[in-house]
């Protein structure tokens, strides 16, 4: 949700890009409004993605190491976008506006489609990888924090 309220600046100029998400909009409303919804999400994942030693799962099987490096590779993206969306509230502080002397807009909407853009071509990356059977392993640094996380088979 953070990632799509990054791209505001983007779906403005190009509405044309709204439309894959419009399917997504009432989760994304969901996510937006309610702040528990968010966290018990990452925790849902996280419990789903761990594989207990010696458990065999019974309905779900969630452990394969490439769908639990999908799900770490997608919580560091969203850190990552909670990181822009703190980046952009700073830049768009009047105190910072107050101290550089100008209005800070221009670099709040740059900060944002970067993070967005950057985010996007992240997820349609995986998303290839993911088709195409290998590991989407050649994000710069998401995939050596999750390669790090991720214990060896």
């Amino acid at each position: 949700a953070n990632s799509v309220a990054l791209g505001y600046n983007v779906f403005k100029t190009l509405p044309l890009l709204t439309i894959p998400y419009l399917p997504l909009r009432p989760l994304y409303e969901l996510f937006r409004n309610v702040p528990a919804v968010s966290f018990g999400a990452v925790v849902l994942l996280l419990l789903l993605s761990t594989k207990p030693v010696g458990v065999e799962p019974r309905f779900l099987d969630l452990s394969s190491r490439l769908v639990r490096y999908n799900i770490l590779q997608a919580l560091y993206l969203n850190v990552l976008g909670l990181g822009a969306t703190f980046a952009q509230m700073a830049v768009k502080s009047p105190s910072l506006a107050a101290l550089v002397g100008q209005d800070t807009q221009l670099l709040a909407a740059v900060t944002s489609n970067t993070a967005f853009l950057a985010i996007l071509l992240s997820v349609l990356y995986s998303v290839r990888s993911n088709v195409s059977g290998t590991l989407p392993n050649q994000l710069p640094i998401i995939s050596e924090i999750v390669d790090s996380q991720m214990e060896p088979f």
